[in-house]
């Protein structure tokens, strides 16, 4: 039997897919009806939302997302922009964010800046225009005070606002005393506007914890491996400072490495096998932490027998390295959870420029023990 072309046409193209009309004509109520459903209205009631879910299964209809759009004003869509999806530390706040998201029906779109501050400023305006219903920025490399986001009407929220590295400061606050000014002025963060909405942690405080751990443990001859000194990283060697200062100790030298496996592995390895050597090491990160005990292992020294090592935010193998990690845990999970929080909230009132600060807790594994060798 000979085809014409329009039933050739036909035939490549398939059967036409379903229509909003075709739903609505199967589960039997009103077009508007199938509109509320899938735009989650209240007004739906129970019964008829599975009718109208059955019928579309059954066509196998999807809603146009980008009509849906138009109509609410809404994507259901989520931007998250981090300095790089490789570092455990982001790639696990990330994840606290796509999961609190999918639970409320919402995608997220990820984008990484490298820690380039012109990288980020291009990604943030790449995320911004495209009708998102919020952006995550977390650990800003740039000066978020001079960004000019457009109509101011996206909700923004800052993760850990680091700014830019600050050499001077950490070069300050390596030695001589740490007044409790010092600490005020660091911590005294504004947030950039009323359109944005800051989350941080307690990172003084997380550094004192880390410190009175060591201390109570007998450590005096302590060095803090820093990373890269943005205000995360400050604040840490601030408050680890700061306690052994007030416990009547010196806490020893600051030794610069960038936030890396190898890079604090070639730089502790140098400074562990100079003439003087401490009996622990606090990290920035537990990322540094573990590069430390690379460095330990190349020269023949044992973790914790010859050197203790602490690290910092409690990534997700920091307990399945050898021997699992001492640090101190931030609540990860919890910051992605409350920017999506935020995002919404922003959604539906005006944003005041918020700023919320998270807690930490140090979790005691077998890195650190009691030093075994005579200090001073």
């Amino acid at each position: 039997m000979a085809m014409n072309r329009e039933t050739v046409c036909m035939a490549k193209m398939g059967p036409p897919s379903a229509t909003i009309r075709d739903v609505a004509r199967l589960s039997g109520v009103s077009i508007a009806t199938v509109t509320r459903t899938f735009q989650g209205s209240p007004k739906v009631r129970p019964e008829t939302r599975e009718r109208v879910l059955a019928a579309a299964a059954q066509l196998g209809y999807q809603p146009d997302a980008v009509a849906q759009a138009l109509v609410t004003g809404s994507t259901n869509t989520v931007g998250v922009l981090v300095p790089s999806i490789r570092v455990p530390y982001w790639s696990e706040v990330t994840h606290g964010i796509e999961q609190l998201a999918g639970t409320h029906g919402y995608s997220v779109v990820v984008a990484s800046s490298g820690g380039d501050p012109d990288q980020e400023r291009r990604m943030l305006d790449l995320l911004l225009g495209k009708r998102l219903d919020g952006v995550i920025v977390g650990g800003a490399a740039g000066n978020a005070e001079s960004w000019s986001v457009p109509n101011r009407r996206t909700p923004l929220v800052l993760l850990e606002w680091d700014e830019t590295p600050r050499w001077d400061l950490l070069d300050s606050f390596s030695t001589g005393a740490i007044t409790s000014r010092t600490v005020t002025q660091m911590t005294d963060q504004r947030v950039p506007g009323p359109w944005a909405a800051n989350v941080v942690y307690d990172d003084v405080a997380g550094g004192r914890l880390v410190a009175r751990h060591l201390h109570q443990l007998g450590h005096r001859e302590v060095a803090f491996v820093a990373g890269p000194p943005v205000r995360t990283c400050l604040l840490r060697l601030l408050g680890f400072r700061q306690a052994f200062q007030e416990s009547g100790v010196d806490a020893g030298v600051v030794v610069a490495a960038d936030d890396s496996f190898d890079a604090a592995r070639t730089a502790v390895r140098e400074y562990l096998a100079g003439a003087t050597r401490p009996t622990a090491l606090a990290c920035y990160s537990d990322m540094l932490a573990i590069g430390a005990i690379k460095a330990a292992r190349d020269l023949g020294l044992n973790v914790p027998g010859d050197v203790s090592v602490v690290g910092y935010d409690d990534i997700e193998f920091a307990e399945y390295v050898d021997p699992p990690l001492t640090t101190l845990r931030n609540p990860k999970q919890q910051l992605g959870e409350l920017a999506f929080d935020l995002v919404l909230a922003a959604r539906s009132a005006e944003p005041r420029g918020e700023r919320h600060t998270l807690a930490g807790c140090l979790i005691e594994r077998s890195s650190t023990s009691e030093p075994t060798r005579a200090e001073g």
